[in-house]
Parts: C-alpha cells; sequence; structure tokens
C-alpha cells in the first residue's frame, strides 16, 4: 500500500520541484549579488544627476568605466569618503564611483 502511493506522489514532486526551482524568486537570495542593469546608463544618470548634484561637493555626475564595466562617476571637490556617505553603492545594477577632482571650471 505504501509503495503504491509513494508511485503515484513521486512523479508530482519529480514535476514540482524542478519548476519551483526556474522560479528566480525560490532561489536562494546572495548577498552581494550586483543585479543586472535594466536599463540604459544615461537614463538613469539623468534621474540622479539634479539630486546628487545638490550634495555639497560633488561638482559632476557622469558615465564612466570600471574594471571594464560602464559605472556611473561622482567627481567631487570634498573628501570622496564624505560624499560617499550619501550615495548608494550603486544603483539600477551600475556602480557608483566617488573621485576626487580639482574645481572644474568652464572654458570661455
Amino acid at each position: 500500500m505504501v509503495n503504491s502511493t509513494l508511485w503515484k506522489v513521486l512523479p508530482v514532486f519529480v514535476l514540482i520541484i524542478p519548476a519551483a526551482w526556474s522560479i528566480p524568486g525560490c532561489r536562494a537570495y546572495k548577498p552581494g549579488a550586483a543585479m543586472a542593469p535594466q536599463r540604459p546608463i544615461q537614463a538613469v544618470i539623468r534621474d540622479v544627476r539634479d539630486q546628487w548634484i545638490q550634495i555639497p561637493g560633488v561638482v559632476a555626475v557622469a558615465q564612466g568605466q570600471e574594471d571594464g564595466a560602464p559605472c556611473i562617476l561622482v567627481l567631487c571637490t570634498a573628501e570622496p569618503a564624505q560624499v560617499r556617505t550619501r550615495l548608494p553603492a550603486s544603483i539600477e545594477g551600475y556602480p557608483v564611483i566617488v573621485r576626487h577632482t580639482d574645481q572644474i571650471k568652464a572654458l570661455d
């Protein structure tokens, strides 16, 4: 009796478990795993530039490259560590890199 019940239930588990595993939400969360970018980096920069440029010491927000991958580059005249605390480590899958720069002046 137990053996015949097992054979009736086993196919259900064989079908359901792989199907559930294929759903991303059922997989184990990996802390620190980077989210894959969904939007073009220029669209993300356009959305955050005006807000981030208001942070004291930030003089520019632009597209950069870090380790061969696109990143959001924040240039500041203040100590980068101070600015870093006011920004996310990444946004929409793009790392946010803070670099020190001298004051930027427009050419005449």
